[in-house]
Formats: C-alpha cells, structure tokens, sequence
C-alpha cells in the first residue's frame, strides 16, 4: 500500500511539470459529406465527422491526434479510425512527421504507419504523404497529394491526388478544392473530383464539409490519416 501511495504521490507531483511542458497550439472538428455523383450511384455516400487536436513541445516538436467516425450508405454500416502524429516543425513553413494509426470497417481492422511532410512557397500549401495498410487481408500502400492556394485571407483553391494499392486492386482519386472562410475559425469546404475504382469504372464525385478551428495556426498542422478518410462516398 505505501508504494502504490508513493507512487500515486510521485505521479500527481509530475502534473504542473508535465502541464508546463507542452501547449495546445491548435485543434479543429468538421463534418464532410460526400456521394458520387452519376444517377445510379446516389446510395454511394458517406457522411464523416472528425476532430484533430496538437500539442507542442518547446519550439520545433509537437504531437497531433486524429479521431473520426464514419457512415456508409451504401454498406448501412459505420466506421472509425484513429490516427497519432509525430511532427517537428524545420521552419515557420515546413513540417515533417511520422503516423500510426488504425481502421475499424466492417469487423475488419486496418493498421496503418506512415510518413508526411508539409511546406509553404508564398501563397501555395503543400501537403504530401505515404502510408503503409497492413490489414486482415493483406498489405498494401498509399500516397496522398494536397495542394492549396490563398486567393485571399478567406479564399483558396487547391487539388488533391490519391492512390491506394491493396495488393490485388487499386484506386486513384483526384478532386479539385475550394475553401471559403466566412469568419476566423469557420471553414466551408467543396470538392469536386473523380475516382478510378477498382471496377475499372471512373466515377465523379461531390463533397461538401464544414470545420471550425481552433488555435493560432487555424487547426492542426497536417490532415487526419485513415484510408476511410481517402475514399469518397463509400
């Protein structure tokens, strides 16, 4: 009993050091919808909300974690992911990290790790990263592209490249992007884009989001990792 209470003791002693030690510089929680748009796919949707928040460490080092839960019209079913970043930060502009993270689907799991990097050029934002899905059927990789530029304070458009190789099939998708900001920490997000499925069908698709941010980088420094976060409407 006396180890345990000086355990316990030592443990809430390490509190206000530990509170000390890191901050949270920013945090953001948004809900998407997104469906394919030909006629014969409309049941093909997905509906997601999520949420990111990041913690520094001094300077240059800071952690983020993703959470989100989806639904699929299609399957009628839902899913989630969870995803935890580790990021140093070279400059005011660049950023690279390392991610873990895992999938719930369908009484399937997908362990997912990764590594990412992000960097400004003036008025452009670029983001890529590479994933690799180890899962209850196989492995496989992905590779993930976001592009934005700042029109103005409240205006950016953008693009985004995707691609998925489980294995035995594969899915590229490639969206272009519009992000209006109506006030500080409000976000209004469209997409408009296609998908090269594994049917060998290339189907477009529409997305709509909102988010609201938190903290003075306006959010979290790189996008939630999570393969349902790469597929759109399904």
């Amino acid at each position: 009993m006396a180890k345990h209470l000086i355990a316990a003791l030592s443990a809430l002693a390490l509190v206000p050091q530990l509170a000390g030690a890191f901050e949270i510089t920013g945090a953001s929680v948004g809900l998407n919808y997104s469906t394919f748009a030909d006629h014969g796919m409309r049941d093909t949707n997905k509906a997601s909300l999520g949420g990111s928040l990041e913690a520094g460490f001094g300077p240059n080092f800071s952690i983020q974690t993703d959470i989100a839960a989806h639904q699929f019209g299609f399957l009628d079913d839902s899913g989630q992911n969870f995803a935890l970043h580790g990021i140093y930060h070279m400059s005011n502009g660049a950023s690279v990290g390392a991610f873990a993270g895992r999938d719930w689907l369908a009484g399937q799991n997908l362990d997912l790790w990764g590594i990412e990097a992000r960097n400004t050029f003036g008025m452009f934002d670029v983001e890529g990263n590479l994933t690799f899905i180890d899962g209850d059927n196989g492995r496989g990789n992905a590779v993930g592209l976001r592009s934005d530029y700042a029109l103005s304070d409240r205006l950016s458009l953008g693009g985004r490249f995707d691609y998925v190789d489980d294995g035995s099939e594969t899915l590229t998708r490639v969206g272009a992007l519009a992000d209006f900001a109506p006030q500080d920490g409000m976000v209004i997000s469209g997409e408009f884009g296609a998908a090269d499925l594994p049917d060998d069908n290339v189907e477009p698709y529409v997305g709509l989001g909102v988010k609201m941010t938190f903290g003075g980088n306006r959010g979290t420094t790189f996008g939630s990792r999570g393969l349902q976060d790469i597929l759109p409407g399904f």
